[in-house]
Order: structure tokens, then sequence, then C-alpha cells
């Protein structure tokens, strides 16, 4: 019975992996689509692509597997690029103004997690006037976790960036309701601009843009348009990376 349940998931697996673009020849296919998988420590191995025989490793998935995008600036985008001089250039990325359903989601969550948990002090007070305090910590986890979704909606809808592109730094600055967060990557470590999985959402992967230096990193740009992120990420790995522009 065990391993007709293990056989039954490896190929639901096998069957939702997402195709592969194989980076040297271009040639797409099925990740693990041509054999029957008898172990899950398959699934962790490299490919070689049957076209090239280029190996393939399980973390170049996600980047090949991203929306094919043009490189091109989007003619209706509202970010605004500002060149300082041949080595510094700034992007204003204006607020999108959505937050990809994720405020409904967070006003529901709020308006049960915060109405359960007076409804449950107020019983409680009743029988106890002065409960100890991990009842209190127990019943506020869920609204704790509702503020801390309502922030993250409001972050993706009302929040601007202003990207700084520079010799010796890139700057990212976050402002939301005039609290302004800034983080910054020594230029020379740079070592990646790519599109990557942020989250999911309803079962399908939103991308977002991610300048890499070492274990640091820059993320941003979720709510951007696919053609506002692949134009860009081309940008930026252009102006940063230019020997890798083309990787």
């Amino acid at each position: 019975m065990f391993d007709s349940l293990k056989k039954s998931l490896l190929s639901q697996l096998v069957s939702r992996m997402p195709e592969v673009t194989c980076p040297k020849c271009g040639h797409r296919f099925q990740w693990f689509g041509e054999k029957e998988l008898t172990t899950f420590g398959q699934l962790t191995g490299s490919k070689n692509c049957p076209s090239c025989g280029q190996t393939i490793s399980p973390e170049q998935i996600q980047h090949s597997s991203l929306p094919q995008s043009s490189t091109a600036r989007p003619p209706d985008t509202k970010i605004e690029v500002q060149p300082i001089s041949q080595t510094e250039r700034i992007y204003n990325i204006p607020r999108s103004g959505k937050s990809g359903g994720l405020l409904f989601f967070t006003i529901l969550w709020n308006l049960i997690s915060w109405t359960l948990a007076g409804a449950f002090l107020m019983g409680l007070f009743q029988d106890r006037p002065h409960p100890p305090l991990m009842i209190y910590l127990f019943v506020g986890i869920f609204p704790a976790i509702g503020v801390v979704i309502a922030y993250a909606a409001l972050r993706q809808k009302y929040a601007t960036h202003l990207l700084y592109l520079g010799p010796d730094r890139v700057r990212l600055r976050r402002e939301l309701f005039r609290y302004v967060k800034d983080r910054e990557l020594p230029t020379r470590e740079i070592t990646g601009v790519q599109q990557v999985v942020f989250y999911t959402q309803n079962y399908k992967p939103i991308h977002g843009i991610e300048i890499l230096a070492g274990k640091q990193k820059l993320r941003f740009g979720s709510m951007l348009t696919p053609e506002e992120k692949g134009w860009l990420c081309h940008e930026i790995r252009t102006f940063l990376l230019p020997t890798k522009a083309q990787a």
C-alpha cells in the first residue's frame, strides 16, 4: 500500500514539473518527463538536456521556467529613469495601486480573527477576571498575523521605490506613508540580477526582481507587469553586469 501511494505521489509531482529551457541550445523539455521515478531523492538530481547534453541543476528550473518577456521599455510604464552620469542612474518606481488580492484577504482575516479573539476574551473574563499572560499570547497570535498581513498588503499597494545604481553601491529606498527604509549592496559584489519567485497565489508563481551580492540581496517589483519586470531586470543587469547581460 505504501509503495502504491509513493508511486502515485511521484507521478503527480513529475506531471506538475514545469517545462525547462536549456540555457545552451534553447530546447524545451519536461523535467523527468521521460522516465518513471522510484524514489523522492531522484527529484533533487541534475538533468541533461536531451538535445545537446547540457547539465541543468534543479536551481536553474526556476529561472528557465520564467515567462518570456521583451527587454524593450513598455510604452505604458510609469517607471521613470533618471541618468545622472555614465556610471550613475536612478529608477523611480511609483506605487502599484494594487495588492494582488491580498488587501481583501487581509480585511477578511482581521475581521474574523479580531472578532473571535474579542468574543473569547469577553467570555473568559466572566469566569476568570485575571487570566494568565499565556492566554493573552495565545489569543493574540491570529490578530498579530493579521497586522503583519495588513502591512504587507499596504506595502504592495502604496509603497514607492527608488533604485540607485552607482559605481560603488546599489541602493534601494522604500517609502510607505513617510516611513523610509534604505538598503544597499556594494556594486563590486553584485553577482546576479534576475527574476525569482517571491510567493504563489492561487497556485500561480508571482515573480519579482532580485539583485544578488553573495548572501545579501535586494528584492522588489512583485506588483510590476511582466513586461516591466523583463525590461527593468535587463536594464539593471546590463548596467551593473555588462559582460553578463546576455547570460
